[in-house]
């Protein structure tokens, strides 16, 4: 006799308690979206600005870019509507259905990496080679040889030939546009892709409620209205606020005097400068974070989607670390490089460091009774944390894309290497500041809340 049959029927999902991310990763997650789907939407309109050629007139041209945002967009709402769903009919076919979109996703992250690290390559070469050709009319030195190379190199890296790009406006706004868009595919295929994986987990976990019981499900608490909880915030608020403008102007000076060929060289050093005080703050707030929250409980509890993009995140920051710290040691003798490695080491110390009290922060909580729930220990210097990665996160968005800024590692690794280089370790290094914020704010809003029995 079938025991589904006889004790009524059950509900096919319920709400798992396994933790799916968090609202603000979700939002994130949003964010992400957005830019991705710009992204495909400039791409789109590049195809209708194309000359009607054969070598250029490509109708799958178009179709992916659209089937990329509708994609993006009705998965954006699947994961916002059901992170957190246990599925318990159909567990085959749903188990397969969240495999395979996690590997759409990742299919995805790949495709667009390579693409877009082959465009700019094509780019590269064809400035290089208007360049050279405008020099071989009045120099010798420069052969016909290395304008043939380029041009070979142009065909074989750009998906279309330069010549479909003539009097275009679109394709000068997607370039320019790309290195800030492109990133928020990787960071939203990668946030996606964990958030499935966790559902894909969860698949058949639990027991089925029967029809008719009700379902308590996890309000966002927006109903009775949003309140925050600022108590022991606002010194660390504004110091961190203080370190905001300072980054703000930091960027500004270096994207001046970048382009300007006398003070390139001290734009560069100001800039890593400036990192490097910013790291050591950090390192220092951090490990006086770590001893305060000792005075609160520790629960054995695990995020593990927040751990899983942390370290895949993290990653990406000690890889461009390690090719930098490579790069740098070569040329001692240069002040740049000098700068540059000291960075990139104090920047792996503060990552890793960060991370332990990640992991640590995130199972602490506070009881009714204890002292800690009323002084909130750590909670200043967790709020200049947040802000402190916020602005870590806009640094490395804006300044790590301006070639001019990593001419060590330009000479070490040639601009071909280094080109490829940037873009696997860039939007992981830029994810892990995002990251890192939301899981602060998680620390930030739960370690210091009374847990409820």
């Amino acid at each position: 006799m079938d025991v589904e049959a006889t004790s009524g029927r059950r509900h096919r999902t319920t709400q798992s308690a396994q933790h799916a991310g968090s609202l603000y990763l979700r939002m994130g997650a949003i964010a992400f979206g957005l830019g991705a789907m710009i992204y495909s939407g400039l791409k789109f309109g590049v195809f209708f600005e194309m000359k009607r050629e054969a070598e250029c007139y490509a109708v799958l041209n178009a179709v992916v870019p659209i089937l990329h945002i509708i994609f993006t967009f009705f998965q954006l709402y699947f994961i916002f509507h059901n992170s957190k769903t246990c599925i318990h009919k159909y567990k085959t076919v749903a188990r397969f259905g969240l495999m395979h979109m996690v590997a759409a996703n990742l299919c995805v992250w790949v495709s667009y990496l390579i693409k877009e690290t082959l465009e700019e390559l094509g780019e590269i070469a064809f400035r290089q080679s208007a360049y050279l050709s405008v020099l071989n009319n009045s120099a010798a030195t420069i052969t016909k040889v290395t304008i043939d190379e380029l041009q070979e190199a142009i065909e074989n890296y750009y998906l279309y030939h330069p010549a479909c790009f003539e009097k275009m406006v679109l394709i000068k706004v997607s370039q320019q546009l790309s290195p800030f868009l492109f990133p928020c595919i990787i960071e939203y295929s990668l946030i996606v892709s964990g958030i499935i994986f966790i559902m894909w987990k969860n698949v058949g976990q639990g027991s089925p409620i029967d029809e008719g019981t009700e379902v308590q499900t996890r309000g966002t608490g927006l109903s009775g209205g949003l309140r925050v909880d600022c108590e022991h915030a606002t010194a660390g608020l504004f110091i961190g606020l203080i370190v905001f403008v300072l980054t703000l102007i930091n960027l500004i000076i270096f994207f001046i005097m970048i382009n300007e060929k006398d003070y390139r060289e001290n734009a560069v050093v100001a800039s890593h400068a400036f990192e490097i005080v910013a790291y050591l703050v950090d390192l220092v707030c951090i490990v006086m974070s770590l001893r305060c929250v000792q005075q609160l409980r520790f629960a054995d509890e695990e995020g593990e989607l927040d751990t899983l993009l942390l370290f895949i995140a993290q990653l990406g920051v000690f890889m461009y670390a390690v090719f930098s710290l490579i790069a740098s040691h070569q040329q001692f003798h240069n002040i740049d490089a000098i700068v540059i490695f000291i960075t990139n080491v104090t920047k792996m110390i503060q990552a890793s460091l960060q991370t332990v009290f990640i992991l640590d922060g995130s199972r602490r909580y506070s009881d009714i009774d204890d002292e800690a729930c009323k002084q909130k220990p750590g909670r200043q210097i967790v709020t200049y944390l947040i802000v402190s990665n916020f602005s870590l996160w806009a640094l490395s968005t804006f300044s790590a894309q301006k070639v001019e800024a990593n001419t060590i590692q330009l000479e070490f690794y040639g601009l071909y290497t280094w080109t490829i280089i940037t873009h696997i370790c860039t939007p992981l290094s830029i994810f892990y500041r995002f990251h890192s914020t939301v899981c602060l704010f998680e620390i930030w809003k739960r370690a210091y809340k009374p847990k409820k029995a």
